[in-house]
């Protein structure tokens, strides 16, 4: 039987975790900010970027967001912030009431505002919001997902630029 050491392991994790807090906020990097490519430094970033530390961008990238608070996938239930939407969808539940994710974004992407949407993408993020509308829409022609998709852009580019 082989063993393994684990205290190596944590001690990695710490130093990335360390390596993340003297970073800026809201500026691309690449992976290697934070050692070499190897399947254990893809392991670690994908911890922080379940944790919300950081939101992967493209392959390679990611950035540290200001105060994002990003929803995991695995999350099927989250308590609904009315705060965040305009328009009141589900006007028979009360603030904070355990609402499917599903259901959220479905809602709000059939009837979609430029606040509605500033909320699930506070939410969600822009890539899963993109996924979602093109599940929903079925093609990227369609006008609707096309104007979901230029609002989006016009979040990510402020976000960025500041």
């Amino acid at each position: 039987m082989i063993k393994t050491n684990n205290t190596a392991s944590v001690s990695d994790f710490k130093q990335i975790l360390n390596k993340n807090k003297s970073l800026k906020t809201d500026t691309i990097y690449p992976y290697q900010v934070f050692g070499t490519s190897s399947d254990k430094l893809r392991v670690y970033i994908s911890r922080l970027a379940d944790r919300g530390a950081i939101v992967k961008v493209g392959r390679g990238h990611f950035y540290k967001p200001k105060s994002m608070v990003v929803v995991k996938r695995s999350m099927k239930e989250i308590s609904l912030n009315k705060k965040l939407f305009s328009n009141d969808l589900f006007w028979n539940v009360k603030d904070g009431f355990k609402i499917k994710t599903d259901t959220l974004l479905q809602g709000y992407l059939q009837s979609y505002t430029q606040d509605d949407l500033m909320g699930l993408y506070s939410l969600f993020g822009y890539t899963r919001l993109i996924e979602e509308s093109l599940k929903l829409y079925g093609n990227r022609r369609d006008p609707h997902y096309q104007k979901i998709r230029e609002i989006l852009m016009q979040f990510e580019k402020w976000r960025i630029d500041q």
